[in-house]
Formats: C-alpha cells, structure tokens, sequence
C-alpha cells in the first residue's frame, strides 16, 4: 500500500500488525504497531509505540490485572531474546497493560531477529501472550516511514 493512502485513510495493516499514526491526549502524534491475539483467558495486544527515549511496549487484555508482575519476559519461537522491567501498569479502558520500555540501544538486538522467526511471545508472571512475526521486516518499514511522515507534518495534524 503506498504511503500517501496511508497518510489519508490512516491505517496499514500488515498480515495480522497493523500499524497506526494516533493521537495522545496533548494533540501530539505518536507512531504505533500492533496485532491481537486470543486465548481461554480473553482477548488481548501487543503493541509498539515509538517513543523518544525507544519504543514502549505494551500488552493490554482482557479480564484481571497484572498485579504482582515486575518483569516482561520477551520471546521468539521457543527460545528467550530478554527480560525488561515493568515500566507502569494502567488501563485502556477496560482492559489491563503493561508497559515497558525497549531502549533505542537494544531494539536491533530485540526487533532484529523477528522476522527470522514465527511468533514473538511476551512473558507476564505466569501467561504468555504470542503474536506472529513472519514478515515482520514490513512492519518495522512501516513504522520507520510513519516516523518520517511525524517529522514532516507539524503537532497534531493527522491525515
């Protein structure tokens, strides 16, 4: 899909990411990547937020909180890619996230080997929350041109 249809209708969706230009409750705009899943517990997201300081990561679903969780265990396949401290806690309406911060000096290390592998999983307490990855490549284009388009428009101005 080409950028501009983008820039109007908003939106690109990527297989089962989609990636999103928002807008924050201060009128600035903030590039987002995102896919949901489901399991017996409830719907839920994963998302990536690009952020200043890196990207925030953030699982959000359905039904109780997170309490008692201090740590996010990230994941490919079958094997670990590292462990990130609990950032804060709050709600998206009625569903619970977590957040946390993947530093720019360790996205290569983390974002770069998903499109190698099949499902990318977050790690909170006791539940795994798993989203595909294949092709993930487009997904981080994406988010790099979305970015780009932030860098040229000025605070607040969405498509």
């Amino acid at each position: 899909m080409p950028w501009d249809r983008v820039e109007r209708e908003g939106v690109l969706r990527l297989d089962l990411w989609t990636v999103n230009l928002l807008q924050t409750p201060t009128r600035d705009t903030v590039c987002e990547a995102a896919a949901r899943g489901r399991s017996e517990a409830g719907g839920y997201a994963v998302r990536l937020r690009a952020a200043a300081f890196g990207l925030i990561l953030i699982v959000s679903r359905e039904g109780p909180d997170f309490r008692g969780v201090h740590e996010v265990a990230l994941g490919l396949d079958d094997g670990p890619l590292a462990s990130l401290p609990v950032w804060r806690q709050q709600m998206f309406g009625t569903d619970h996230a977590v957040m946390a911060v993947i530093p720019k000096q360790a996205e290569a290390g983390i974002l770069g080997p998903l499109n190698a592998g099949r499902l990318f999983w977050v790690g909170l307490g006791p539940d795994r929350f798993s989203v595909p990855v294949t092709g993930f490549d487009d997904v981080r284009k994406a988010m790099a041109h979305c970015a780009e388009w932030r860098k040229t428009h000025p605070r607040g101005a969405i498509p």
